[in-house]
């Protein structure tokens, strides 16, 4: 009873279904289908409620509803019901019951014995026979539940239906809530809409109370393609059958492979589907929400458990300074009260509370005022908590070294970053009063959904697998998703996570299509209209997060760090070799270009050292620092003084310039691309010298499809190709792409649910150095996730140990085995060069043909060498697929054995 009181989740559940506190959880997984979750969440709501002989009455009654199963409607039936031993005028004859008894026991193969067998009778105060309902309370009348039978030698027995207690209990309580949430509805066009769907679920719900329909008809349980289209769409995509003049008689032509299939689709058969359409869709919805309710008030009820009494009540001895800070607080403005632990570093909170009340001058307010505790959080293992229970939002208030002493270097963040986090879930109880969050209503529906498909796709294999149900938990996926929109809105500050840790997995698995979901659902929420708008701004103040550092020591620090990498980038000119190389990590910077310049390292390196030295004995950076240094910072491959994706100057000894033809009109033509594709990867194949620049500046972007790259390296000529990104994906994430100058190649292009057309696609590299250089942190941001999106496609990059070990175990030919023929042996050095290049971001050597194939190539005609390079690539792409799906395991088909290929 307690329990109710403080969870109203716990209450709605009682309100529904009858049960109380579930002491079991309900478990969907993505093979679950409409029937299995039907019987699943039946036996759910039997398992937790207590029943009395009343709720079998009602429960057996739903199957005499008003919508029987198909061929058993009986007009005016009117039917009630008695248990066997009480006073009624059913006659219940003792030697039938007997007899049923023992029948339906021998029928579950000893199963069940006789005792489990309770009996009642159905009678009709109108047409109809009294009939015998039994209820196997060892619930093993699975497959026959609600069936009828009769003995054919002695009708004078009648008839009985069968039953489980957990499915007939279970079945009942779904059927008469999925009916009681559906007449709430008033989202249809007309009254007699309404009706006309409220008829089929019911008749729904009948046949899924009787196991055969779902095993006969699953089909009656499925959505249909041609049933979610609107009118208008059916008659645009169907067409008048030259059959008939009727104009009634329409066909739907479907295209395919193998030609056209003509399907029969007159419109009296596109309304069904419709209707069917949205009774399955508002079952399907309405079981994932119960699903819904259930995991979010098991989280609540756990965290309740975490959060005994004592541990939560406000100490009786606070130092009088604490407590000072208490009554004098500027924070009461926004919190019932602040709560502050004698452990709580009062420096720090002085410093911290001014931006924590200009960040919630911005944000909106709830309906009731949560209270704020500042404490340590270590045995519960989390930076911040929100208890629903007690409007009670938690942050762990120490700096990261405290919370994290004997971890790694840079393990972590501090406690107060996860402030947002928390304010999420508190807005999620009481940005809006009602019994459910607003992660529960159906508003957020196609968020919750998208992000718990997407989790189950993207956690397999891997550490966070074990963790799924927790970050699927509704105010969880709600908490992240407004962590990402105040994030993605620009809002810099110390009570926010870092742009590093929004490319976490489970911030990835809002991929790009569920963030604009999320952002239009956050823009009309109740003080939100212009929340982006007024977040786009950095709060942040300087935090002292090592109170021994100076600023001066630590300006030193931070300025030698610095110098030695400006140094060397402002020693090295563009043209020459070593400036392609400063992008890369140090190290690996100064390894490239000693063979160029033996002197230039001895004079970098010392640098170099010092400035490790220094790194590791600097204080670490205020958290200020942390957050504009990580929300700016380029990644490797990325210089600020550099333009790496500049059109290379032509080689000395063959000057090849680029098509003329690039981004002219001509090319928005998809046939007359694909013709000028064609042609510029015959222009790169005519000489061997050529087809090594091609295969030295393909592999580094092996995921782009091959025209692209052939393209985009005829116009740039880098020695690694720029990542190409379309209008459509910009424009997806609110980019406006006309405000910079942007490289840009007309290429081919895909978008969800459509054919390859030829469009514009800018150069991603290019576009993030310019949003970055003019400092508009949101175009930045939104570009970011445009990469991390492309990204995800992406097999990880290997260090060079463990790539080299992969290709070795990969399958691919050895080039120096002498026993291949000398194409293949040439095909699998282009290969394994390619897997370098994509599955590391360390530039290797440029390729080289060796004398031996360069001689063999000379005798070769262009279209050979055009097909030397295409049965590379195509190589090259399945062994990339291998080494990503089956990192362990070998190909077992050769590439020096054309037939057979796999897919």
């Amino acid at each position: 009873m307690a329990e109710e009181l403080t969870n109203p989740l716990t209450s709605l559940l009682k309100h529904k279904y009858g049960i109380s506190s579930p002491s079991t959880t309900l478990r969907f997984t993505e093979k679950d289908t409409l029937i299995t979750k039907w019987r699943k969440t039946a036996q759910f709501i039997f398992k937790n409620g207590d029943w009395s002989d009343q709720d079998y009455k009602d429960a057996i009654l739903t199957y005499y509803a008003e919508h029987p199963a198909p061929g058993e409607y009986v007009e005016d039936r009117d039917p009630y019901v008695y248990k066997q031993g009480e006073r009624s005028n059913l006659h219940f004859v003792e030697d039938h019951i007997e007899r049923i008894k023992n029948t339906v026991a021998r029928d579950t193969k000893g199963k069940s014995t006789p005792e489990d067998m309770e009996i009642y009778k159905v009678g009709f105060r109108g047409n109809g026979a009294p009939e015998y309902f039994v209820i196997d309370q060892a619930n093993h009348l699975t497959s026959k539940q609600g069936e009828s039978y009769h003995f054919r030698n002695d009708p004078s027995v009648g008839s009985w239906k069968l039953g489980n207690a957990n499915l007939t209990i279970g079945y009942a309580k779904l059927h008469n809530d999925v009916l009681a949430e559906f007449d709430k509805r008033n989202d249809f066009a007309t009254d007699k809409e309404k009706a006309t769907v409220r008829a089929l679920v019911g008749k729904r719900l009948a046949m899924l109370a009787k196991p055969q329909y779902a095993k006969e008809f699953p089909s009656w349980f499925q959505t249909t393609k041609f049933g979610d289209w609107t009118h208008e769409e059916y008659l645009a995509r169907t067409e008048q059958d030259p059959r008939f003049d009727d104009k009634n008689r329409r066909v739907y032509v479907q295209k395919t492979p193998l030609g056209q299939i003509t399907h029969s689709l007159s419109e009296d058969r596109w309304r069904d589907a419709r209707i069917s359409n949205q009774a399955i869709s508002f079952l399907n919805d309405y079981l994932n929400d119960t699903y819904n309710v259930v995991i979010e008030q098991r989280y609540e009820r756990d965290l309740d458990k975490q959060t005994h009494a004592r541990a939560w009540e406000q100490k009786k001895q606070i130092n009088k300074e604490t407590q000072a800070m208490m009554d004098q607080t500027q924070l009461k403005k926004y919190f019932s009260s602040v709560e502050l632990d004698n452990d709580v570093d009062l420096e720090l909170y002085k410093q911290l509370s001014p931006e924590m009340m200009n960040l919630l001058e911005l944000l909106p307010a709830g309906d009731d005022k949560p209270i704020l505790r500042l404490r340590k959080l270590g045995n519960y293992k989390a930076q911040g908590m929100y208890v629903p229970s007690k409007n009670t939002l938690v942050v762990d208030f120490r700096r990261p070294g405290e919370i994290y002493q004997g971890m790694a270097k840079d393990a972590g963040s501090a406690g107060y970053t996860s402030f947002i986090h928390e304010y999420g879930h508190y807005l999620d109880r009481h940005l809006k009063p009602g019994e459910k969050p607003l992660s529960l209503q159906p508003e957020f529906r196609k968020i919750l959904q998208a992000y718990q498909r997407n989790v189950d796709e993207k956690f397999q294999d891997t550490p966070l697998a074990k963790k799924k149900s927790y970050f699927t938990t509704p105010t969880e996926v709600f908490a992240r998703a407004f962590e990402l929109y105040t994030h993605q809105a620009g809002l810099q500050s110390n009570l926010i996570g870092t742009s590093k840790s929004y490319h976490a997995l489970e911030y990835r698995c809002f991929d790009m299509a569920t963030y604009q979901e999320v952002k239009a659902y956050f823009d009309k929420l109740p003080g939100f209209e212009t929340l982006a708008k007024d977040l786009n701004q950095d709060i942040t103040r300087d935090l002292d997060l090592k109170p021994e550092a100076e600023p001066k020591q630590m300006a030193e620090a931070k300025s030698e760090a610095v110098k030695p990498k400006e140094k060397a980038e402002e020693k090295q000119p563009a043209s020459q070799p070593a400036a392609k190389e400063a992008p890369e990590p140090q190290e690996e910077a100064e390894g490239k270009s000693t063979e160029a310049k033996p002197k230039a390292k001895a004079d970098e390196k010392k640098p170099a050292k010092e400035s490790e030295q220094s790194a590791d004995a600097a204080p670490q950076p205020t958290a200020q620092a942390q957050n504009k240094t990580d929300a700016v910072k380029p990644e490797a491959g990325h210089s600020d003084q550099l333009d790496l994706f500049a059109p290379k100057a032509p080689a000395a000894k063959e000057a090849v310039p680029s098509d003329p033809r690039h981004n002219s009109e001509e090319l928005k033509n998809y046939d007359r691309l694909k013709e000028f594709a064609v042609d510029i990867l015959e222009k790169w194949t005519k000489t061997p010298e050529r087809l090594e620049k091609l295969i030295d500046a393909t592999g580094s972007r092996l995921l782009e499809n091959n025209p692209n790259r052939v393209i985009e390296f005829d116009q740039w000529q880098t020695d690694r190709l720029p990542r190409l990104v379309s209008g459509y994906e910009l424009s997806k994430a609110g980019v406006n792409v006309s405000k910079y100058e942007v490289q840009t190649v007309q290429g081919f292009a895909k978008e969800p649910l459509q054919a390859w057309e030829s469009t514009r696609l800018y150069n991603l590299d290019n576009l993030m150095e310019q949003a970055k250089q003019r400092d508009t942190l949101g175009d930045y941001q939104r570009l970011k996730t445009v990469e991390d999106h492309n990204r995800q496609k992406e097999l990880a990059e290997l260090p060079s140990k463990v790539l080299s070990q992969k290709l070795e175990q990969s399958g691919i030919p050895d080039p120096n085995d002498q026993s291949l023929k000398p194409v293949v042996r040439m095909v699998a050095r282009i290969t394994r060069h390619e897997l370098t290049d994509a599955l590391t971001n360390k530039k290797q050597a440029p390729f080289k043909f060796t004398p031996e194939e360069r001689e063999l190539l000379k005798q070769t005609s262009p279209e050979k060498m055009k097909g030397i390079y295409l049965s590379s690539t195509k190589s090259t792409q399945t062994f990339y697929n291998r080494i990503a799906k089956k990192p362990s395991l070998a190909p077992k088909q050769n590439i020096n054995k054309p037939k057979g290929k796999e897919r």
